[in-house]
């Protein structure tokens, strides 16, 4: 009896370490990142003015108006607010970006893994990044591509924590 009880002892003592990396791996894997998977209709809109010509916002933009994203919604109640390209030719501005309001905190910039339009992928990592009072915006210099899209539903697919 005695000697069941020590490797009774013996092997949970080898199992503690065991437990404890599947907790740890557990709880991190709570923080997995989340895909949502929604409809972008493409539209043009102009607003401000550079070199005497107005600004083209390609894609959807809530503050103008212009073209939609279905749902709006992101797992865990973030809204989308802008998803578009900004281009410029007279001032050589060509621009993406991704504006997502409904923030309680800075969520900082890791907390957007990617934006997939179509066929190109933008990375949360090599965006740059603002917050401001619940919204945060990344933006990136590679386009998506919208302008040759005006007018059709895209997919896309939003990945953040």
């Amino acid at each position: 009896m005695l000697s069941q009880f020590k490797r009774k002892d013996i092997l949970m003592s080898h199992l503690k370490p065991i437990l404890v990396l599947v907790m740890f791996f557990g709880a991190s894997h709570a923080a997995a990142a989340y895909s949502d998977i929604d409809t972008l209709y493409v539209s043009a809109a102009s607003a401000g003015a550079c070199g005497g010509l107005p600004v083209l916002y390609v894609g959807y933009n809530s503050y103008l108006s212009n073209g939609s994203y279905s749902p709006t919604a992101l797992t865990g109640g973030e809204l989308v607010s802008a998803l578009d390209d900004v281009v410029d030719p007279m001032c050589s501005l060509h621009s993406s970006g991704i504006t997502v309001s409904g923030f309680s905190s800075n969520p900082g910039a890791g907390w957007l893994s990617s934006v997939r339009c179509g066929g190109v992928t933008n990375t949360g990592s090599s965006a740059s990044f603002n917050y401001s009072n619940g919204t945060a915006d990344w933006s990136w210099g590679t386009l998506f591509g919208f302008r040759n899209e005006l007018h059709t539903n895209l997919s896309c697919t939003i990945t953040h924590n």
